[in-house]
């Protein structure tokens, strides 16, 4: 469970990266929006709908530097990997058959193509294996980017690479902002209080004097 956690909060520390990017923008709705899109973008080209290789160029460097696919593999993989593999858990509706019958689904996980698994009782629709590397696997025969094997240090690397671009480009931004900027002054000294006088003098001008002209 801290490996999940761990994970989840690297991936919210990416997109916290590219929110801090987005806040410089001038408009603030326009900065919420700009990171809508990219959310979004990153959820499309996350692999859960098409594969990396099935993208095509230039679309395809999306998959690469957006965190959603990065984060979602290794999650889901923290969560489910050491399920019931020590046989104190899992799912005991399945039994097992020999993957050349209609309705029995090939054991890939455990390397040995003459067993599989189904669920009696249950359509197939709803059989997905009896451990968590089991079910990752078959679930990712559909949605191909969840898998059994371990790239959890792979995708925090590109999800530590990826906040630190972003981090990177809003202090860029920044610098170059503040560039534009005129340098702060402190103000002048406050004026000695006008007595007696002075005080006087500068009243009657001020009443003699015309208005200034609108043009």
């Amino acid at each position: 469970l801290p490996t999940v956690w761990f994970v989840f909060g690297t991936f919210l520390v990416a997109f916290e990266m590219a929110a801090q990017l987005f806040s410089l923008d001038g408009k603030v709705l326009f900065g919420l929006l700009n990171f809508q899109n990219l959310w979004f973008t990153s959820f499309i080209f996350s692999g859960i709908f098409v594969t990396r290789e099935d993208v095509i160029w230039p679309l395809r460097i999306f998959t690469y530097i957006l965190p959603f696919g990065w984060g979602t593999r290794s999650f889901f993989w923290a969560l489910f990997h050491d399920w019931g593999v020590d046989g104190s858990g899992g799912f005991s509706g399945t039994a097992p058959c020999d993957p050349s019958l209609p309705g029995c689904f090939s054991d890939a996980v455990r390397g040995s193509p003459g067993t599989g698994f189904f669920c009696p009782g249950l359509p197939a629709v709803e059989c997905w294996g009896d451990v968590g590397p089991r079910i990752l696997d078959s679930i990712g025969s559909v949605y191909r980017i969840l898998t059994s094997e371990n790239t959890l240090a792979a995708d925090l690397g590109y999800l530590v690479a990826i906040a630190a671009a972003f981090k990177a480009l809003y202090l860029l931004r920044l610098a170059s902002l503040l560039r534009l900027r005129a340098v702060p002054r402190r103000p002048p000294a406050a004026l000695p209080p006008l007595d007696g006088p002075q005080r006087q003098t500068l009243l009657t001008v001020n009443d003699v004097a015309p208005p200034s002209p609108l043009l």
